[in-house]
């Protein structure tokens, strides 16, 4: 089941689990910024949303977290998915991908985007996403740039 979470029940998990590898996060942690403003491919900021931070619970067993935020009047973004180890592969990344593609589905975007580490790309194009972008280096990891169309 989809639960909605605060930035703060999201941001242990991130934290946790060293997703953005920042050299200074022990200091900062992402209280600062909780959410990237980055347009996909060098498109143009408009707005940008409130985040969503949700998270899959099965048996009040948090599984796995993802985020998405309204960047413009086109496009959306999904951000900070992160499976557990122990559930990853039995479709967990999937839903909560869906999730963020289905809450938006009507609210006139053209496409949802995010850029997922290659380890995770396998994940997006189950849930319908196609992968635009060759990989590139994003610090520690390579990334792609894949997104869904409406």
């Amino acid at each position: 089941m989809i639960v909605d979470l605060s930035f703060e029940e999201i941001d242990e998990v991130w934290f946790e689990q060293d997703m953005w590898f920042d050299i200074n996060t022990q200091l900062r942690r992402m209280e600062s910024n909780p959410y990237s403003n980055r347009t996909y491919m060098g498109g143009r900021e408009e707005h940008a949303g409130n985040p969503v931070f949700y998270g899959y619970v099965e048996d009040e067993v948090l599984m796995g977290v993802n985020s998405y935020s309204h960047v413009n009047k086109t496009e959306c973004r999904s951000r900070g998915l992160y499976v557990y180890p122990d559930f990853r592969g039995s479709g967990v990344g999937e839903k909560l991908l869906c999730h963020a593609i289905e809450a938006n589905r009507d609210k006139g975007y053209k496409f949802i985007w995010s850029m997922p580490r290659l380890a995770a790309c396998k994940v997006y194009e189950r849930a319908g996403y196609t992968l635009t972008t060759e990989p590139f280096d994003m610090g520690v990891y390579q990334n792609r740039m894949c997104r869904y169309d409406y």
